[in-house]
Formats: C-alpha cells, sequence, structure tokens
C-alpha cells in the first residue's frame, strides 16, 4: 500500500475511534447534566454570507448517535469488529445509562429516544450482542417500555410521528430478538407477545410486518404455549 493511502487510512482510523470515544463520554454522563437537545432543536447561528443555518454544539449527543448509525448502518458483525471493544462499551451504556435510565428518558426529547433505539438495533444484528442485552436487564425493561408506547399508539399515537418512529424501532428489535430459539421463552417470560398481538391492528406496514413476524416465531415453538394461550383469549 503506497504511503499516502495507508497514511489516510490510518487518518480515517484514529478519526472512527475519536468519535466512539466521544459518543461513549455523552453517554456515560449523568442524564441530570444534560440539556438533552435535539439536533432541531439546538440554537442555531445564521451565517450572513450564505443565510445557512448553522447548529451550535455539534458534539451533541444526538448528533453523535445520528454520526453511529449512520457509519455503521451496514456492519453486522460488531462483536469480531477490531474495534469491538469500543462497540461493547457504548452498546452497554446505551442500555444501562439510556434505556434503563428512567431519568434519562423522561427528560430526553423524542427523536433522541428514537436515535438510542436506531443504535441498539443495529447491534442487535449480532448475536453475541442480543445475548448481552438480556444479561444486562435491557430485554425486561425494552418490553415494558415496548408495553406502554404500544397502548398509547393504540389509544392516539398514530398522530405523533415520533411515536410511531419509537413502535417500528421496537418491533423490530423484537423480530430479531425472537430469531433464536433459545431466547424465545425468555421474551414470552418478560411479556413481549402481548403488545406484539395489540400491534396486529396498527395500520402502518412495517410495525404490522415485524409484529406477524416476531409472533409467528415465539408461536413456532412447544414451549411457547403461554404465548398461544394468550393469542387464544385475545
Amino acid at each position: 500500500m503506497p504511503s499516502g493511502e495507508k497514511k489516510s487510512k490510518q487518518t480515517d482510523q484514529n478519526k472512527e475511534v475519536k468519535e466512539l470515544v466521544r459518543l461513549l463520554e455523552l453517554l456515560n454522563s449523568p442524564a441530570s447534566k444534560q440539556q438533552l437537545p435535539s439536533i432541531e432543536s439546538e440554537e442555531c447561528l445564521n451565517n450572513n454570507n450564505n443565510n445557512e443555518v448553522i447548529p451550535v454544539n455539534q458534539g451533541s449527543e444526538a448528533l453523535a448517535l445520528e454520526k453511529f448509525s449512520s457509519r455503521y448502518q451496514q456492519e453486522r458483525h460488531f462483536s469480531t469488529h477490531h474495534l469491538q471493544k469500543n462497540f461493547y462499551q457504548i452498546f452497554s451504556a446505551l442500555v444501562k445509562h439510556r434505556l434503563c435510565s428512567s431519568e434519562w428518558v423522561d427528560r430526553a426529547p423524542p427523536e433522541n429516544i428514537v436515535r438510542v433505539l436506531i443504535c441498539l438495533r443495529l447491534f442487535l444484528r449480532d448475536a453475541y450482542f442480543q445475548k448481552k442485552l438480556f444479561e444486562l436487564g435491557g430485554v425486561k425493561v425494552l418490553t415494558e417500555k415496548f408495553k406502554a408506547a404500544t397502548k398509547t399508539y393504540v389509544g392516539c399515537g398514530e398522530q405523533d410521528p415520533f411515536m410511531l418512529d419509537i413502535l417500528k424501532e421496537m418491533t423490530n428489535i423484537f423480530q430479531k430478538l425472537s430469531g433464536s430459539i433459545r431466547q424465545r421463552s425468555w421474551l414470552i417470560a418478560c411479556g413481549a407477545h402481548e403488545p406484539l398481538v395489540m400491534l396486529l391492528s396498527a395500520n402502518d406496514v412495517l410495525i404490522l410486518h415485524c409484529s406477524l413476524h416476531a409472533l409467528t416465531s415465539l408461536a413456532s415453538r412447544s414451549f411457547c404455549l403461554q404465548g398461544q394461550n394468550f393469542l387464544v383469549h385475545v
């Protein structure tokens, strides 16, 4: 490899690591110390030369999450990536300090919640991180939030675009989790099948597709009798 290309590759790798370290720092910061601005709602400055609106605080968590999901949207093997240690730290922080933090969830704008779910969904393409989500207690918490979001959506959530996005990500996540035979009994134990059944009345095609796919997987095993009984009585 020519020295110029090698140097450019090293520069890109250094930038990638720097962005991951920055994201981890943001995720590890207590929710009580954050203003939690969204990209769209951040204070903006007007550039008089070209009339462009430039967002202030480019290092915000919202922007860092956006960069992460954009850079790794095609990645499916985080656990064997050369930066797997960084990825595990970020995943753990997303679960512990965001998903499982009621303080953060209560204070965060809905678009930031969507970004966290998007990043989690990307990680959960990898079976290793699916297992870790169970070990960290994330599935139980996610199920409870899934139930609450579903009730809101069934009530009047179709008018809320962010609620729709949140449910799209959640149903997609549970579809991925239901792909593992071993994990299906755990999902039933958490009650994940309940909101999935409620979403069979959804008008959104993606939500309906993911719900049907997940329910089919959950009902395909004999140890999912509890879920099947629930379906009978709905």
